[in-house]
């Protein structure tokens, strides 16, 4: 097992959390490219074995890798994570829009839209049913 501290993680220091925030959020998710790279160079891991998990925000996460890097794992398990980061942020309470830096995220809603759209594009042309004439 392995727990990856990417950008953004608590507990080494603030300026190190606040680097997932807004238009940094991809930062994050090329963390956990370069940890699939590792684990490709790594004899005693099996990179065709690797399965990603996480709940809450960690469950988004798991949803973006299965999504942007699904060639690269063989299983992922969202745990009560939100599938549209966009709205739950237009939607989450008061008190948690402060735990998630929503100054900094609503900078960046646009650009996550737009970012949604094209990984729902892609992930339909991944999933949709192949159509022989």
């Amino acid at each position: 097992m392995i727990y990856p501290n990417v950008r953004g993680s608590t507990g080494y220091g603030k300026t190190f959390q606040k680097l997932d925030n807004g238009f940094q959020r991809e930062g994050s998710y090329k963390d956990i490219s370069s940890l699939l790279d590792w684990i490709q160079t790594q004899p005693d891991l099996d990179a065709s074995k690797v399965m990603i998990t996480g709940g809450s925000y960690g469950g988004f996460m798991t949803l973006v890798v299965a999504t942007n890097y699904n060639d690269r794992i063989c299983c992922s398990v969202d745990v009560v994570g939100p599938s549209n980061l966009v709205t739950f942020l237009e939607h989450t309470s008061g008190y948690r829009q402060d735990l998630r830096g929503w100054s900094m995220a609503t900078s960046a809603i646009p650009r996550c839209v737009n970012s949604w759209r094209e990984l729902l594009r892609r992930t339909r042309r991944r999933t949709s049913p192949s159509r022989s004439s």
